[in-house]
């Protein structure tokens, strides 16, 4: 039981630190500690939210109207609410940054608890919890908190930024309710046996795509904070840069799809199963005190290293397409401090 606890909390915790870490101006750990916590128990939002969503749908009679209405729309406004409540009361918050962190940290936490219940549920179903664990601990809660990264840089927008004629919440709101509903609906079809390997597959696209918008945004904020004296300086003038250079503004959607391309789509499904094999048989090490899968530990474990750094260069290139545009205007925006 306490390597299914830590196979399903760890890869979120980690992320999070991650994302903390490239925050110039770090958030106090006790204020990610309880923002994650948050996280952990937000399905007790979400549960309120969803019952009165509850028309009698179900997975196999209607999949894209139940992702939408029964998990899309509930989990992602629960968690919103969470987000905007401590966006509100917490005077650390000084900064879209920070609606950044916090988001990946709710969104963390949720994806934590929820790998958790599906854990204990393949073990009441006689199967390998491990097998299921591995898997969502890199598909599901990178996409998880690709979304929380999503909604949280428009918190941001719309918190720090000088115009508030367009209610940046509620785009942000869209954008993750509309990837997650597309996520959710098509591992349904593809349950129920409808084209499930192209639905498969297309539901590894949507968690590429999310996690690519994601580290865009997250880079972008982490260059407009350049301009920053100090955390709260400037915050409107950070929120007014990444609004306009939100990822699928500056660039555009086709453009994104196009530059990252197959051969980028490959490389992130290849680091999402190189990672959740190293995570496997890690377990399998722990549990069965077996140093024979020690060999396939660092083989995938390698080949993951090897495709991350594939899939974060071709990222790199697509953010550096309209880098210059963004780069006179933090020279203009410096030069003014």
């Amino acid at each position: 039981m306490p390597f299914i606890w830590l196979t399903a909390f760890l890869p979120a915790i980690l992320i999070v630190y991650i994302i903390h870490k490239i925050d110039d101006f770090q958030e106090p750990a006790w204020h990610l500690f309880w923002s994650f916590i948050a996280g952990v128990i937000s399905p007790a939002v979400t549960l309120v939210i969803s019952n009165l969503l509850d028309f009698g749908l179900t997975q196999e009679g209607s999949p894209w109207s139940y992702a939408l209405l029964m998990a899309a729309i509930p989990e992602e406004l629960g968690r919103l609410l969470i987000l905007l409540l401590i966006c509100a009361k917490w005077k650390e918050v000084a900064e879209p940054f920070d609606c950044i962190v916090y988001g990946a940290s709710i969104w963390a936490g949720f994806s934590a608890i929820e790998n958790l219940m599906y854990a204990l549920q393949a073990i009441s179903e006689g199967k390998d919890p491990f097998v299921i664990l591995s898997i969502r601990s890199t598909l599901c809660t990178l996409g998880h908190v690709s979304w929380g990264v999503i909604l949280g840089a428009f918190v941001g927008i719309h918190k720090f930024g000088t115009n508030h004629r367009k209610n940046w919440i509620m785009h942000g709101l869209m954008i993750s309710i509309a990837l997650h509903m597309a996520y959710d609906a098509l591992l349904f079809t593809a349950m129920n046996g409808d084209s499930r390997f192209w639905n498969k597959s297309f539901a590894l696209a949507i968690d590429a795509f999310s996690f690519v918008i994601a580290l865009l945004l997250i880079i972008r904020m982490e260059e407009v904070q350049g301009i920053a004296l100090d955390e709260g300086h400037k915050a409107s003038l950070q929120a007014n840069i990444l609004k306009r250079h939100r990822p699928l503004k500056s660039i555009g959607m086709y453009e994104i799809i196009t530059n990252f391309g197959f051969g980028g789509l490959f490389f992130i499904i290849a680091a999402f199963s190189s990672t959740s094999m190293m995570i496997y048989y890690l377990n399998m090490i722990f549990i069965k005190v077996d140093q024979s899968y020690l060999m396939n530990v660092f083989i995938s474990g390698g080949l993951g290293l090897w495709f991350w750094k594939l899939t974060l260069s071709r990222i790199v290139k697509i953010h550096e397409l309209s880098d210059d545009e963004l780069d006179e205007e933090l020279d203009e925006a410096i030069g003014k401090v």
